[in-house]
């Protein structure tokens, strides 16, 4: 499920992987300046990383348009018993990446790449 984040481009999800199993809290990165956005994240790495206080992945393929970062969980989320807990995980890492994400979010500037080839 995608969250809004506040701005065009990047959104927060919420992630129930069946199969690993797992479940995730990512931030994500699309659009034409993904990758350019993502480096300018990934230079504030050691801040970020800090200021979250949880492990994070930094996802950046090659042949992929979009880039994330996310936290997660491993888990069986077929076990109805564990849903509460499960839930509850979710809702903190999504409450903790809005707070952490968000504001660096709304600031964060690239140079376009129309302007680099000037």
């Amino acid at each position: 499920m995608n969250h809004s984040i506040g701005r065009s481009g990047f959104w927060l999800a919420s992630i129930v992987n069946t199969k690993e199993p797992e479940i995730r809290v990512e931030l994500g990165i699309g659009g034409d300046e993904a990758k350019q956005y993502f480096a300018a994240l990934e230079s504030r790495k050691q801040e970020i990383e800090r200021a979250c206080g949880v492990p994070l992945t930094w996802h950046n393929p090659p042949e992929k348009a979009s880039c994330r970062i996310h936290t997660r969980q491993k888990t069986d989320f077929t076990r109805e018993d564990l849903w509460p807990q499960q839930h509850q995980w979710l809702k903190e890492n999504l409450e903790l990446f809005h707070r952490v994400f968000a504001p660096i979010v709304q600031d964060l500037e690239v140079q376009h790449q129309a302007e680099e080839q000037q």
